[in-house]
């Protein structure tokens, strides 16, 4: 099931980051954009993080629990996310991925996102690009 966040999920969304390195170190409590969660088995095993702004979207994070991959999770939060930008009236969806992150990367090639640009040395612990990927909503 996809829902919106609501405050008791802050420490499993904490959780679910920690237990994901590659995911980008984002806190619940103090991030203003919107947040879809799935939960299956009562327990919340991803999550997306995405901001509109005017007719632009950014997705800022996508999590799932290692246990519950491969069953389509991701693909089920990310379309949500667009869904929930394209009704916000958003054109273009943009998001960024480290560059070493070749299983993520597939996966938003797979959804339709292209790479538009590289911003070098963007991503810390390891110092490392970030590939800048972007797709129309039209």
């Amino acid at each position: 099931m996809i829902r919106s966040l609501s405050p008791s999920d802050a420490a499993a969304i904490e959780r679910l980051i920690a237990e994901n390195p590659l995911a980008a170190q984002w806190s619940a409590v103090s991030e203003a954009s919107s947040v879809l969660v799935s939960e299956e088995e009562g327990r919340v095993v991803g999550i997306v993080v995405v901001r509109v702004v005017a007719d632009e979207a950014e997705i800022l994070n996508v999590v799932t629990d290692e246990a519950f991959r491969r069953r389509g999770l991701g693909t089920a939060l990310l379309n949500a996310a667009l869904a929930l930008a394209r009704s916000a009236g958003a054109r273009r969806v943009f998001l960024e991925v480290r560059e070493s992150n070749t299983v993520a990367w597939r996966f938003y090639v797979r959804m339709n996102f292209a790479e538009v640009y590289r911003r070098k040395m963007y991503y810390r612990d390891p110092d490392e690009n970030a590939l800048v990927l972007s797709r129309n909503l039209e």
